[in-house]
């Protein structure tokens, strides 16, 4: 038996009162970030472009593009909605660097309007089961170089749409099984800064929503999803995956409690390093010009990702989110990260550029030995002769060094303000207590009505 079939069960089965409040509590959480940076992201480089695309192609019109507004098919509105809360880099993510939640909720809320409005409660239920099984799949497998987002959450998203669908085990599991046929993406998307980084995270929530559809309307897929001859862990892992990470407290711990909220607007590869230069210069009144040389020391899931010198391509915003130099350059420069800082014009501030000329990623195994992905020895030389080091372990947002949830109602509120396209101050205030007590909501497309401008 594919071990698939002890997580479709789990998915199918599990009702809102089977879940621990802690599991309702992070969900909640998850849901009104991701609201906040699609909101700030809904016209992001690529996704005008995306959602004119969409709009041409017309369609029957059932769940609402956000932000912009407008219906369209579900599938197409969950590809143009997760890749706006996808945009900015500034969604929740995990160690191996899947991001859940820009998926999972606009999947959810593409599928509630589409089914004609679900209650908060059920709504709450189909994205922690989806973030669940995703995260399950991603701990469990050796990613090599590709993008997790596109793989392992492929499963996820499915596993969300087909909860709000209420397929039977047998329907889920052949959704999963077609799922997994949908399973691609790569993290050469970030090294070379290309927009499809984003478009990533619509691809695994549009899949999502056409696997469940498909197998509702009797499409069989596979269903040795995981272990077969050529299932996903022979071919997507480098091993056949830790089976026992997969069903390990299965149904008590739901995986979404371990997701990094992030504090600042960039890949989770970097916040490490801009937490270490912020704390430096905080401690010791480090400026600028004094610096003569920055070393990051960092293991290898952050010097292959972003620890590239850093240049200025096709796209800019990309190139900075996922470059080591600049987000600490940036950190030194201008102190706290802020989403204005990430657009073209401060990118290439010369006083930021010349900084990250300065910084000097390494691989470094000591570092690598600490068993944390993310963790960064950061040390600056001072011209003065001076040498001042800081090692980071956990990053702010990371699930050991949470946010508080006054920290991530600012975070939204910041997302809004930034946003070029800016909702009534009283959506903001409508959307932080709906999500507050989404347990009470009756329909959750009423959520909807305020995410349009």
């Amino acid at each position: 038996m594919d071990v698939i079939e002890k997580l479709v069960t789990n998915v199918v089965t599990t009702r809102y009162e089977d879940l621990p409040q802690e599991a309702i509590q992070s969900t909640k959480r998850d849901i009104l970030d991701t609201l906040g940076v699609l909101i700030a992201g809904a016209t992001a480089a690529g996704c005008d472009t995306i959602v004119d695309l969409i709009r041409d192609w017309g369609g029957k019109p059932e769940s609402t593009i956000l932000v912009h507004g407008g219906k369209v098919p579900a599938y197409n509105a969950a590809l143009a909605n997760s890749t706006m809360a996808r945009a900015l880099d500034f969604d929740n993510a995990v160690d191996k660097g899947m991001h859940p939640s820009a998926s999972a909720v606009p999947t959810a809320l593409a599928m509630a309007e589409m089914c004609g409005g679900i209650s908060g409660k059920e709504f709450i239920t189909a994205v922690a089961v989806g973030q669940d099984l995703g995260e399950r799949i991603n701990i469990a497998s050796t990613r090599g170089g590709f993008d997790t987002t596109g793989t392992c959450w492929v499963f996820g998203a499915t596993a969300v749409a087909g909860k709000i669908l209420i397929l039977d085990e047998d329907k889920m599991a052949h959704a999963l099984g077609i799922a997994f046929n949908r399973a691609a993406g790569s993290f050469q998307s970030n090294v070379d800064g290309a927009l499809v980084v984003r478009v990533i995270e619509g691809f695994s929530s549009s899949s999502g929503v056409l696997s469940a559809l498909l197998a509702q309307k009797g499409i069989t897929g596979t269903r040795n999803t995981l272990q077969g001859q050529w299932g996903f862990f022979p071919l997507f892992s480098r091993d056949e995956g830790d089976i026992k990470a997969l069903t390990d407290s299965l149904g008590e711990r739901f995986e979404g409690v371990r997701f990094t909220v992030k504090k600042y607007p960039s890949c989770g590869a970097t916040l490490s390093g801009t937490d270490a230069v912020l704390d430096l210069v905080a401690d010791h009144d480090i400026k600028p010009g004094e610096v003569s040389e920055i070393i990051a020391r960092a293991p290898a899931r952050i010097y292959d990702l972003v620890g590239h010198p850093f240049t200025i391509r096709d796209n800019p915003q990309v190139d900075a989110q996922f470059s080591l130099q600049y987000t600490m350059a940036n950190a030194l420069v201008r102190g706290l990260p802020r989403l204005e800082h990430f657009t073209e014009k401060l990118i290439k501030d010369p006083e930021v550029l010349k900084i990250a000329q300065k910084i000097r990623p390494v691989l470094d195994p000591e570092v690598e030995k600490q068993g944390v992905p993310q963790s960064v020895l950061v040390e600056i030389k001072l011209k003065s002769g001076q040498h001042h080091s800081k090692f980071v372990k956990y990053h702010r947002g990371h699930a050991q060094n949470p946010l508080s949830p006054s920290e991530i109602r600012e975070k939204f509120r910041n997302c809004l303000a930034y946003a070029p396209q800016p909702l009534p101050q009283a959506n903001a205030d409508q959307i932080i207590d709906m999500v507050d007590n989404l347990e009470d909501v009756k329909d959750v497309t009423q959520l909807v009505k305020l995410l349009v401008a």
